[in-house]
């Protein structure tokens, strides 16, 4: 939604996923990428639900979309990827963060960091 506003120009600026912006530059929006000079947490989380009705074929396909091919497939569809031996090569123009559990015991440090780039 984010993404649509920004596209009509309702916002200015939007922090949303880079796939997004390249899928409305294609319909022709007249948006781009200002990458931040760091990455923010990204999960990818998949479940299957306890009581599917087909649970087996979810777990078929929980396996397919972690697998290496399944990756793949995602990466190809713009998507970041969760496997760590599949090169990912846009993200050499930001700065990793690794962060932890630990993040509540400096949580005012990472805040004021990220404000350092937002201004």
């Amino acid at each position: 939604m984010i993404t649509q506003f920004v596209a009509a120009g309702e916002f200015h600026l939007g922090l949303v996923y880079e796939n997004q912006v390249l899928r409305f530059r294609k319909q022709g929006a007249p948006l781009d990428v200002a990458p931040l000079p760091f990455a923010t947490k990204n999960m990818h989380p998949l479940g299957l639900a306890a009581a599917a009705p087909h649970a087996n074929a979810g777990k078929v396909f929980v396996d397919f979309v972690l697998s290496k091919e399944g990756q793949l497939f995602m990466k190809n569809l713009g998507r970041v990827v969760s496997r760590t031996d599949i090169p990912q090569d846009d993200f050499a123009r930001v700065k990793m963060i690794a962060e932890d559990v630990g993040i509540a015991d400096r949580i005012n440090q990472i805040m004021e960091e990220y404000k350092r780039y937002l201004e």
